[in-house]
């Protein structure tokens, strides 16, 4: 029987072994998932830092987009102020031009009157009684006593 428990004896060294490890395996087993988890923890916190950059670029960003909201704001007010600016420019314009030509109809009658006064100068009158009558009024005593 001896040597079957010599036999016997190797398997259960080796069953040994697998089950009780050494103490510098167990300090491998245990230091991998340990270095892993001190790996994780720093991209953790890399992570965690990349997001507050982004935060802080968001956050600047819509600082400038209401900067620039803002500027668009006054832009379009500038540009009502203007549009009022043109448009009473251009209704002044229009009264300008509209005067203007009431002007050169004034002054067109104007010479037309002087015209009609130069061909009128060349006609003697008769007597101023007809110049009434043709008025519609009957002559006066008065313009009679002239007329004699």
């Amino acid at each position: 029987m001896r040597g079957a428990t010599l036999r016997w004896w190797p398997a259960k060294c080796a069953a040994c072994r697998s089950v009780h490890p050494r103490p510098r395996a167990i300090k491998v087993l245990v230091s991998t998932p340990a270095d892993e988890v001190a790996k994780g923890v720093a991209l953790v916190n890399a992570t965690g830092e990349s997001l507050k950059g982004v935060v802080s670029q968001i956050s600047e960003i819509s600082q400038i987009v209401e900067q620039i909201a803002a500027g668009s704001q006054e832009q379009a007010t500038a540009l009502k102020q203007v549009n009022s600016a043109v448009n009473e420019m251009d209704q002044m314009t229009q009264q300008n031009a509209a005067m203007v030509e009431e002007s050169t109809a004034a002054s067109t009658l104007a010479q037309d009157a002087e015209q009609l006064a130069a061909l009128m100068a060349r006609f003697t009158v008769a007597t101023v009684a007809v110049v009434q009558t043709w008025q519609g009024r009957a002559p006066s005593a008065q313009s009679q006593r002239r007329r004699a």
